[in-house]
């Protein structure tokens, strides 16, 4: 794995550009720290006394309620779900290294920042596996299933065992220490990478909302908008 650790918005974006070749067709990853494992949020240890996909039966017949998923297989209800937050053997990705570094950066933190980069090997064919007999890891991408998706250009990785660490499979990181954290989510944003953006809704508008007062706030020279 290629490691580096950046100063600027524009080293990232020169090494971004001086693995062009590498990356134009890769998922990125952004989380809040180098020391958390990649790993879906279901192979949890807090989650592990529960076997995932019967916790996603159980979540599937009570999300009826709430949502009409009556054309919806399997893989899309499965998608449907991490977006709304259940424990999942999927780990969330993206077509655009942006978009991880808006995740990297989003929130306050001691820890560095990690944007990971994974090359996907396989994808998986929807037509042909289940999410129950689906036996390797690899990505996919479903069909429109809500906003988020689209506007953070998203894919999944299915894990069909999610307590494996999926740390050896990356193959490049880019690590963003803290103390230019808030630079760069002003620069995320002048490119139009913010949670209004990333969570196109109601939550995401009044979040950015607070953010930018905040931060106008903080530098007076920054006139909100």
């Amino acid at each position: 794995m290629d490691e580096y650790c950046i100063d600027s918005f524009g080293e990232l974006h020169r090494i971004l550009m001086e693995n062009y070749e590498r990356v134009q067709h890769s998922l990125f990853r952004g989380q809040a720290s180098t020391d958390w494992d990649v790993v879906a949020k279901a192979g949890r240890r807090e989650y592990a006394d529960m076997p995932d996909l019967l916790r996603f039966r159980i979540w599937k017949k009570s999300a009826a309620a709430y949502t009409d998923m009556g054309s919806l297989d399997d893989w899309h209800c499965l998608a449907l779900a991490q977006h709304h937050g259940l424990a999942t053997r999927l780990l969330d990705w993206s077509f655009n290294p942006l978009v991880a570094c808006y995740f990297a950066v989003d929130e306050e933190s001691d820890n560095t920042d990690g944007v990971i980069k994974y090359d996907p090997i396989k994808q998986i064919d929807l037509s042909k596996k289940t999410i129950f007999d689906c036996d390797i890891v690899a990505p996919f991408r479903p069909s429109h299933t809500c906003n988020r998706q689209t506007a953070q250009q998203g894919c999944f990785t299915y894990h069909p065992n999610p307590k494996r660490s999926f740390q050896d499979d990356v193959s490049l990181k880019i690590i963003i220490p803290k103390n230019i954290k808030a630079e760069l989510r002003r620069v995320l944003d002048l490119y139009g990478f913010n949670h209004q953006t990333m969570f196109p809704d109601l939550d995401g508008l009044s979040k950015y909302r607070n953010w930018r007062s905040m931060d106008f706030a903080e530098n007076k020279g920054l006139k909100p908008s």
